[in-house]
């Protein structure tokens, strides 16, 4: 089995009284935002301002659970106590009795510290469905609980819990363990600016700087909107959130929480991690008894492979197991089932990876994102085998190595272009185990004379989110960034984020990019007119690399001269591989003499050309370079016709035929012997606007495809 470089970020933080849970709420965010379901720990949770946090937080050593709004995540939002409301739905997982609830807010406006404010403890409200709903301007909550509606605080500072010690018992709706109708009964825990003054907007996913809705509190997305709060003096992070404490009364089931392994080229075994906890009631009960993944291959029989304890304990551990290899083209199934000392089983739902194959001289074209994705003219144009993270998931090593000179037959090129990739430098299936991740392979794919270019507007957070974690400006002198892209400094969201567009400058002699800016379709000659990925300003977070190594080339900049484009000729530990780093999503170009948003498509491919060629992934017109062809002509269009130039140095059999951009064949343009140079003509009198595709044989194989735009 293959050596799997593996990483773990396991605190070992101890207090001394009883074992914490945390239950992150049933109704908050995208998963990737929080970590779903239970979570066992010895101790509480890093924060911030961890000394702060044990000096105010008063008694909560009698509880055994913690539910959690906020995560332990630096950035989202939450509103300020003085003047907005704000209440978290919470889901325990039994019947229990509520400890204490505690909130810590970020205090913007001047004057609120020390001000009084109230928070409250209130029950589920039964007349409406909080699932379905998506607007709602009155309160989601119920009846308050008695001697907890009104109680009167004062807004602390700035990294500071209010802490509210409660009693509350919290019941099942039914007490029958063995009944499947037993159902948490929801709380809720929140604050409010006066005892009769509630401010409330509930959306489903609306940001919270939008006009009004500054007094929100959010059931389908309580972890709030995307919200960076940093201090660029020192790059600190604040902290929000609310969170309640409970003590549970009723044993409750294991929890295991699996790698979701991503599709592979690997044939072999894989291994699978998962996160294993369990609390007993009582104590003395608690633990993992055994843990096992039960697999098949092709829909076929259900077999089980045991899993063991790889790190941690049978509280609280990491498992490990792995699944027998199988063929390329194979589709694996898989779950897995954690059973405790008292026969409770938590069992996951099926999960599946199909095993695929990269083709002997085809490049790898990563799509990391698919809304910065401008259209599919690389894989239909270019031999290049495409991984789709949304589908396949990350790539793991097997994939890159068969791109890897000296361990693979692929084209040691590696085409990414995404936006806001988690960090390359690791890749987490899910377990909470770190795995080796893409920039690790992919340096050995340059260091062997390969190519990699990445475009991604959040390239530096993607590559150094250690380093830009709040997206602004820093300088490095080692790592991945500065090592192969040659990269000193650098800002991750640059002066031209949310513009609806800007002109991107290069020069025309360049050897590389020189075609792009000599006017290239209806560009202005030395500049590219650059909008926002799907033509959405929101969308547009353009960084900038501030300087570079003197080995890098400099070759596009956005109009206050910034460096937006650096490719490197020399990259690697022996100088003979290629980069490309584009800090901005390049393939959105569009026309300026149109209204915004009207697509240049024809400059874009060309933009993929000039540095595919520089790469030298091969085209459809390179696959067989055996019959000399001197030139195939870009078609450019007069009148009603387009015309297209084939230039031949003896005599050939040439058939030219029309595609539509579906791929759909149009007709044969032209069939026969030709030799020397000859204009292709066709007719576009009946050809309603939109892009389509001449495709050039020889003798039988195919050797160029041209693109052209119809607009009428």
């Amino acid at each position: 089995m293959r050596k799997l470089l593996l990483m773990f970020f396991i605190s070992v933080l101890l207090n001394s009284a009883k074992p914490l849970l945390m239950l992150s709420p049933e109704d908050g965010g995208e998963s990737k935002c929080r970590t779903p379901g239970s979570h066992r720990i010895n101790y509480l949770p890093y924060r911030k301002d961890f000394k702060s946090f044990l000096k105010n937080s008063k008694d909560i050593s009698t509880a055994n659970w913690e539910i959690q709004y906020h995560n332990y995540d630096w950035f989202y939002y939450m509103p300020r106590p003085v003047q907005d409301t704000q209440a978290s739905r919470f889901v325990p997982p039994t019947e229990c009795s509520l400890v204490a609830f505690t909130v810590m807010n970020y205090n913007t406006t001047t004057g609120q510290v020390g001000q009084p404010y109230y928070l409250f403890v209130a029950d589920q409200r039964m007349d409406i469905d909080i699932e379905t709903e998506t607007v709602l301007y009155e309160s989601p909550w119920g009846p308050k609980f008695p001697d907890y509606d009104n109680i009167i605080s004062y807004a602390k500072g700035n990294f500071e819990w209010d802490t509210i010690q409660t009693e509350i018992y919290i019941p099942f709706e039914n007490l029958d363990a063995d009944s499947s109708d037993s159902e948490s009964h929801y709380f809720w825990c929140g604050y409010r600016p006066g005892t009769d003054n509630f401010a409330i907007l509930a959306t489903g996913n609306v940001p919270c700087s939008s006009p009004g809705e500054s007094h929100s509190w959010r059931f389908k997305s309580s972890l709030g909107y995307y919200y960076t709060y940093y201090f660029p003096d020192d790059h600190s992070k604040i902290e929000f959130g609310i969170s309640a404490y409970i003590r549970l009364l009723r044993n409750v089931p294991p929890k295991i929480t699996p790698d979701i392994l991503p599709n592979t080229y690997d044939t072999g075994e894989r291994l699978v991690f998962a996160h294993c906890e369990d609390i007993g009631i009582p104590d003395e009960s608690t633990g993992i008894q055994n843990a096992l993944i039960e697999y098949s291959v092709n829909g076929g029989v259900i077999s089980s492979v045991p899993m063991s304890l790889y790190s941690g304990d049978s509280t609280n551990g990491y498992w490990a197991g792995s699944i027998p290899g199988a063929n390329v083209g194979d589709t694996v199934t898989y779950r897995t089932i954690a059973t405790d000392y008292q026969g409770l089983a938590d069992t996951t739902g099926w999960m599946s990876y199909v095993i695929k194959g990269g083709r002997p001289g085809y490049a790898l074209y990563i799509k990391g994102n698919s809304i910065a994705i401008f259209n599919n003219y690389i894989e239909f144009i270019y031999y290049v085998d495409v991984w789709d993270i949304s589908t396949d998931g990350p790539p793991d090593q097997s994939v890159f190595d068969f791109y890897t000179p000296t361990k693979g037959p692929g084209n040691s090129v590696v085409l990414w272009k995404g936006w806001g990739e988690t960090d390359l430098s690791y890749v987490n299936y899910g377990s909470g185990v770190l795995r080796a991740g893409d920039t690790t392979y992919i340096k050995q794919i340059i260091d062997g004379g390969g190519g990699f270019w990445l475009e991604d507007q959040d390239g530096l957070y993607a590559c150094g989110s250690g380093i830009w974690g709040d997206y602004g400006t820093h300088t490095i002198e080692s790592g991945f960034l500065h090592d192969y892209f040659g990269i000193i400094t650098g800002t991750d969201d640059g002066p031209f984020s949310g513009a609806d567009s800007f002109s991107v400058y290069g020069d025309s002699s360049d050897p590389v990019v020189g075609p792009i800016f000599d006017g290239v379709s209806y560009q202005v000659p030395g500049k590219i007119l650059h909008a926002p990925i799907q033509g959405n300003p929101q969308n547009e977070w353009a960084g900038v690399i501030d300087s570079a190594e003197s080995t890098s080339v400099p070759d596009m900049r956005d109009p206050l001269g910034n460096i937006i484009s650096l490719r490197n000729e020399a990259a690697g530990t022996g100088g003979a591989g290629k980069t490309l780093f584009h800090i901005f999503s390049s393939s959105w170009i569009a026309r300026p003499d149109q209204p915004l948003y009207f697509w240049d498509e024809l400059a874009s491919d060309s933009l993929q050309d000039v540095y595919l060629q520089w790469f030298g992934v091969l085209g459809v017109n390179e696959r067989n370079p055996d019959i000399k062809l001197i030139e195939i002509s870009n078609p450019r269009i007069m009148g009603n016709e387009v015309l297209m130039n084939i230039f031949l140095p003896v005599s050939e059999r040439v058939k030219v035929f029309l595609y539509d951009k579906t791929g759909r064949k149009i007709k044969v343009v032209y069939e026969g012997e030709m030799v020397g140079l000859r204009t292709i003509s066709y007719d576009l009198r009946n050809m309603k606007s939109d892009v389509y595709f001449f495709v050039v044989y020889v003798n039988g194989e195919m050797k160029g495809t041209r693109k052209f735009l119809v607009v009428k």
